[in-house]
């Protein structure tokens, strides 16, 4: 049986940004490459990894899980 944290990080980051109306600039096979939701910038540099449903930010050198990325959007704990 899976806990809920393991729940929570099969949630799709991918659907989770277009919900938030953040959309790639480029996709590809099996990835996407977005502008950084946290910073405004021209080029793009925030991959999302969509078979590990995983994010990098290389503008900020972060990355995680869907945990780690509501967090930082919402400037908030996972408590």
């Amino acid at each position: 049986m899976k806990t809920s944290i393991e729940n929570l990080k099969q949630k799709s980051i991918k659907r989770y940004l277009a919900e938030n109306g953040i959309y790639p600039a480029r996709e590809y096979s099996g990835y996407g490459i977005y502008k950084s939701p946290f910073r405004n910038e021209r080029k793009a540099s925030f991959k999302v990894d969509y078979h590990k449903n995983l994010w990098r930010d290389f503008g900020s050198d972060e990355g995680g899980s869907i945990i780690d990325l509501v967090m930082k959007m919402k400037q908030c704990s996972f408590i």
